[in-house]
């Protein structure tokens, strides 16, 4: 029986072992020596960084301005502090150092804070500084609001990393600690609390359990928590409300996971609603812009290229003649945009008149030796370039897949093709080598059920977040991935994609060097 009065399930959760033997207050984790101290001083604390970036902001005016005289120090110390006063109107206290609930800071307070600073300089600076000018204003106002936010971000992450706890032991819960663990991100997860608990992950996340929703607002004050984040949690909804009452009162901000965000893709906001907090969802697909924008890349980049590589056409094209007789282009039919045929372009890799399955792998007998090199080169797209002035692709989107593939995951590709298909993209970037992801003596099967749902989750995350700079980032991260290696990781719960080296590719630079 659990101490919260709940059955458990006889393996629990993991490494996440229980320090806590009973909900009481005498049996929570020992409260931090000096800890109600650290945090009964944010007010004194404030007011000095307010005066360095104040100071800071005023120093760096005279130094680019040069400016001379008393007069002069003054009024570049009135517009540090000024800064500073902006800096602390535009920058949320959460956010000061930290890149914690939300990253984007206040532009539009801050642009308001510039010229309001620069108006009052341009009615009362003919006093101080003979010939001010209505843009010397502005540019002293922006210098001043940006030098006293930078300094009061630098000052901020020389604290001590926040606390958080989270309530929840499900799948959002693992998420956060594996994301704010170990004192990244300017947290310190000091511990978890529910009333139920979930069985054994592989996850080796060290988090201890610290008791039960009702005990916690002593949860908080035993272990000086900063910062509560309710995730998923099994309790019913009065139950987490006043949990949620009780944490702030302790002292604690609160932070709450909406259990609607699973269904949410693309770009999410925090608004009000006639007095509401609601979250509001943008539309899926790129916006008209963003839209525009990108096809004009593709036509762009698409003519550029089929001009530039023109000479090695020619070159490529003449030795694919002389090994083998038969065509030089090879016409695949793929389905694209909103499940409209079309053929793909390829230069040929194969013996002409060829058969067997659709997929190839590395030691294909069916290749030529020129064709195994531009399989290997990822040359034999080059003529896809074609397919791209004239609309049917991409430079960037999901790749373009044979009919019986798309028969086999209608209600995905439903969602997937929504967006042309694309000469690279994220699931090309994460399988290209695709063959060795190929196992098994069936291993068209195996694609089928396996490989090919894994690309389609990528690509359904493409298809709600494409974007004209997004598809700019991956086609910075697939010339990374060709010259140099590197692993594109996408979490499906948070909805995230991010691309960095591996070991194993940097180790292989270091070796080459």
């Amino acid at each position: 029986m659990d101490p919260c009065g709940v059955m458990e399930p006889a393996n629990t959760f993991g490494a996440m072992s229980t320090h806590a033997t009973a909900s009481r207050p005498d049996h929570l984790s020992t409260p931090l020596a000096g800890a109600r101290a650290q945090r009964g001083a944010p007010r004194g604390v404030g007011l000095l960084r307010a005066l360095a970036a104040g100071l800071a902001a005023g120093g760096l005016i005279i130094w680019v301005t040069d400016l001379r005289g008393v007069s002069c120090v003054l009024l570049a110390v009135g517009l540090g502090l000024a800064g500073a006063l902006a800096a602390a109107w535009t920058v949320p206290p959460a956010e000061r150092g930290r890149p914690v609930l939300v990253r984007r800071h206040r532009t539009g307070h801050a642009a308001g804070a510039v010229l309001a600073i620069a108006m009052v300089m341009a009615v009362l600076g003919q006093a101080v500084l003979d010939g001010l000018s209505a843009l010397d204003a502005l540019l002293l106002a922006g210098a001043a609001v940006m030098a006293a936010v930078a300094v009061t971000l630098a000052l901020g992450r020389m604290g001590r990393p926040r606390r958080a706890l989270i309530v929840g032991t499900g799948e959002v819960a693992h998420h956060l600690m594996g994301s704010l663990s170990g004192g990244r991100r300017g947290f310190e997860v000091v511990g978890v609390v529910d009333d139920t608990r979930l069985p054994a992950r592989d996850d080796d996340l060290d988090a201890p359990r610290l008791g039960c929703v009702r005990d916690i607002d002593e949860v908080v004050r035993a272990n000086d928590v900063d910062l509560v984040i309710f995730s998923f949690v099994g309790a019913p909804d009065r139950e987490l409300r006043e949990a949620v009452r009780r944490a702030r009162a302790a002292g604690a901000e609160v932070a709450v996971v909406s259990r609607l965000f699973e269904g949410l893709q693309g770009s999410l906001s925090l608004r009000r609603l006639e007095g509401l907090p609601v979250v509001v969802a943008g539309p899926q697909g790129p916006s008209r812009g963003d839209a525009i924008a990108q096809r004009a890349t593709d036509i762009l980049l698409s003519g550029v290229l089929l001009v530039l590589a023109a000479p090695l056409w020619a070159v490529l094209a003449a030795a694919i003649r002389i090994e083998s007789p038969g065509p030089v282009l090879y016409r695949a039919k793929r389905i694209g945009r909103f499940e409209r045929p079309f053929h793909m372009l390829k230069f040929r890799k194969m013996y002409d008149g060829a058969a067997g399955p659709a997929l190839t792998m590395d030691d294909d007998e069916r290749f030529t030796r020129m064709g195994r090199f531009l399989a290997h080169s990822k040359l034999d797209e080059l003529p896809q370039l074609w397919n791209v002035l004239k609309g049917e692709m991409s430079l960037v989107g999901p790749r373009p897949e044979d009919a019986r593939y798309v028969a086999a995951h209608p209600e995905a590709y439903r969602e997937v093709l929504r967006v042309r298909p694309g000469i690279t993209g994220l699931s090309q970037i994460r399988y290209r080598r695709e063959f060795e992801h190929l196992v098994g003596e069936d291993f068209e099967a195996f694609y089928l059920q396996t490989l090919l749902p894994d690309k389609l989750a990528i690509d359904k995350y493409y298809a709600s977040h494409q974007t004209w700079l997004l598809n700019v980032k991956v086609l910075v991260w697939t010339a990374v991935a060709l010259l140099r290696g590197g692993e594109l990781h996408l979490s499906p719960l948070a909805s995230h994609v991010a691309f960095r080296q591996t070991r194993r590719s940097t180790r292989d630079l270091s070796r080459a060097a």
